[in-house]
């Protein structure tokens, strides 16, 4: 009897344990198939579905004639799925040597824990074949863009350049980028057992949406000029660097941005740390980046305040002490020296002693007015990324006695390369300070839609049209005038307006001037009084027998505007007009 009872107590105790084992598999199938039915769900799914992106064709750039600066080009990209690579170790070795990678760099990314991963992106065309034939499990190709600049080395600076992902890294690529980029596409592919994707039309797609086209105020045959006289600049006066801009000076359309050294937005990819370097130094875009010291170029804006103001006249007289002065306790020298001088001939001579005086009569308070009236110590407000505002200190942190003398001559004050040709585009369009202009419209490409247009902006007009013209007749006979200092930016028909600039550099970290560095520079524009274009070149350190704006700059200047006037079909100047002018510009070779 008591054998019976211990086999029952036995068979309850298994059949407890039973029953308890039972609920518990219940309890866990609940929990999966209801509870966790989602986490478990999207598990197979993954095993099952893999999201594949599309690639949509970025933005392309043109110029304002419709040539293409920035282009998408199709190619082929290599993926992997790892869970279907057999004999991972021996794959690695037969693709590394066609994809120029380390065996151990492949065969560490095919162990990865993922079933899409990038082998190698955006293939040479010759290499796909290559890859076929290997003949390999589990790794395909799709297609992607590759980003392509048909112009080369064309406003290279200024277009930028975009990363692997198409994204902009620098230039109108990176400010643009809300434009140019699209939203990439997806479709969603099924693997069968063996692994192969299968797209199927019930699953999943969305095709994205290709970027917005753009369209430049830069006009390719323009920019082309610019950057070939830059070469010949280069080639003769071995500088560090050079920056142009060429300007319509009508509407503030910027119709060449030029730098030297060239680069090659298109050359970006596989580089070395020393490449890298090296492209960091010729993708800077010194017209929009670099603030420097204008010196001579910048007084005509203290004259044409002190005229429109009545302080001053054409006529006004000033001692220039035959070139050697003493002014608020500093020494101040010219060139050559001169006596006493209308104002007109102060501009003409670049007497830095008349300038001084001028400054003086002016007053700080309004020389500072009409300095930022001007347009100098903000930005110009172009879309490009790193744009400088220069330096234009307020009058409260002015030199007691330097800063009233030093500014009116281009000292203690810096500008960008486009700020000094913006403002001298109002003086040859009649007063008006435009807004500079590099973005003429975006445009859908799918539909022709345009989604944003500019026009152009008048900023404020800063003079009266008799100052703009006064001011325009003193820079005439700075290239006309028989000694004149930019006579070297003569053009044969046409009437010239310009002014030279030689400026000291800055010393770095220590207060004063190089006595051997300088910045050679030369504004220009034409026709003298219907202007169509507006010319700056600035060279920065030249080397040579010279360092003077009139024999480094000008003839840069005189060719472009020479190249340009013809190209655009503008008319000569009546030979009455070309005959009636010219000035004596005194000996100065500023």
């Amino acid at each position: 009897m008591a054998l019976n009872e211990i086999q029952k107590f036995r068979l309850n105790i298994v059949a407890v344990a039973v029953g308890v084992g039972f609920l518990g598999i219940i309890g866990r199938l609940y929990q999966i198939q209801c509870l966790q039915h989602r986490h478990y769900a999207e598990l197979a799914r993954k095993q099952h579905l893999t999201r594949i992106p599309i690639p949509v064709r970025r933005g392309t750039i043109f110029d304002s004639c419709g040539n293409a600066l920035a282009i998408c080009l199709p190619v082929d990209s290599l993926y992997a799925d790892p869970a279907n690579v057999k004999e991972r170790n021996q794959a690695a070795w037969r693709l590394a040597p066609v994809l120029g990678m380390e065996p151990l760099d492949v065969f560490s990314e095919l162990i990865r824990p993922k079933r899409f991963i990038w082998l190698k992106r955006k293939l040479q065309p010759e290499l796909r074949p290559q890859i076929e034939r290997l003949k390999i499990k589990g790794i395909g190709f799709t297609r992607e863009f590759r980003r392509g600049y048909p112009q080369g080395t064309l406003l290279g600076q200024t277009l930028g350049f975009v990363g692997i992902d198409n994204n902009g890294i620098e230039g109108l690529e990176l400010t643009l980028e809300p434009y140019l980029s699209g939203e990439e596409g997806f479709h969603v592919a099924q693997r069968d057992l063996a692994g192969t994707l299968i797209t199927l039309p019930e699953l999943k797609r969305d095709p994205g949406t290709n970027g917005l086209d753009v369209t430049l105020t830069i006009d390719c045959n323009v920019q082309r000029i610019a950057e070939e006289e830059l070469k010949k600049t280069a080639d003769e006066w071995r500088p560090k660097s050079i920056a142009s801009v060429v300007m319509n000076p009508q509407t503030g359309d910027i119709l060449a941005l030029a730098n030297w050294p060239p680069f090659n937005p298109g050359t970006v990819e596989n580089l070395t740390r020393e490449e890298k370097a090296e492209l960091e130094r010729l993708s800077h875009n010194s017209a929009i980046i670099d603030s420097y010291e204008p010196g001579s170029t910048f007084k005509p804006f203290t004259v044409c305040g002190a005229l429109e103001d009545g302080t001053v006249t054409p006529d006004t007289l000033f001692d220039c002490e035959d070139g050697t002065a003493v002014l608020h306790g500093r020494r101040l020298r010219d060139t050559h020296g001169h006596g006493v001088q209308p104002v007109s001939q102060i501009i003409i001579r670049s007497s830095n002693i008349g300038m001084a005086k001028i400054g003086l009569k002016v007053g700080k308070t309004d020389l500072y007015r009409w300095v930022r009236a001007f347009g100098f110590g903000v930005p110009a407000g172009l879309p490009l990324k790193g744009e400088s505002p220069g330096l234009l200190n307020p009058p409260h942190k002015w030199s007691k006695y330097h800063s009233i003398t030093s500014i009116p001559m281009g000292q203690e004050i810096s500008v960008t390369a486009v700020q000094l040709a913006t403002a001298y585009s109002a003086i040859a369009n009649g007063g008006n300070l435009m807004k500079p202009r590099l973005i003429r419209k975006v445009v859908s490409p799918d539909t022709g839609e345009v989604v944003a247009e500019s026009g152009p902006e008048v900023v404020r007009r800063v003079i009266s049209e008799t100052t703009a013209r006064r001011m325009a007749e003193m820079l005439v006979g700075v290239v006309q005038g028989e000694h004149g200092t930019g006579r070297r930016a003569q053009v044969p028909g046409y009437l010239i307006a310009g002014k030279t600039g030689t400026a000291q550099k800055a010393l770095e970290n220590a207060r004063g001037y190089s006595s051997t560095d300088y910045v050679s520079s030369f504004v220009g524009f034409a026709p003298a009084y219907d202007a169509r274009v507006c010319v700056l070149v600035k060279v920065d350190t030249p080397h040579g027998y010279s360092h003077y704006g009139g024999t480094v700059a000008a003839p840069a200047v005189r060719e472009i505007l020479r190249r340009t006037l013809a190209y655009l079909a503008v008319p000569p100047t009546a030979p009455g007009r070309l005959a009636s002018t010219g000035a004596d510009a005194g000996t100065s070779t500023d």
